[in-house]
């Protein structure tokens, strides 16, 4: 393993470091990835990738606000198949969207 010494500037540090905390891994680490991703996506897992597009997006990471779980009362066996029918009713047409997202990573590697 090798060590290079890279100056930046104050501003870009601190978005470094608060982007890494956010993630909850080290300035280096993340450094690496968005390294690795610049030089060469391919050497990226897909897992990475979606990490590093994940955290740009504010979604993942251990500062990130969380909203408290409410108290899910007991419910019946027919609300329970009412909520399912609500679900699924909900993801009607998210495919097309999910193969767009999928085209997407394959443009990447």
């Amino acid at each position: 393993m090798k060590q290079l010494l890279l100056r930046v500037d104050d501003e870009l540090h601190a978005r470094l470091t608060m982007q890494a905390r956010a993630a909850g891994v080290s300035v280096n680490a993340l450094a690496n990835k968005v390294l690795g991703l610049a030089i060469d996506p391919a050497n990226l897992s897909r897992r990475d990738r979606l990490q590093l597009r994940l955290m740009a997006l504010g979604e993942i990471g251990r500062d990130r606000p969380r909203t408290p779980r409410p108290e899910v009362p007991a419910i019946t066996a027919a609300e329970l198949e009412a909520l399912r029918e609500r679900a699924l009713a909900s993801m009607r047409g998210a495919g097309p969207v999910l193969d767009e997202i999928t085209a997407d990573w394959r443009d990447v590697r």
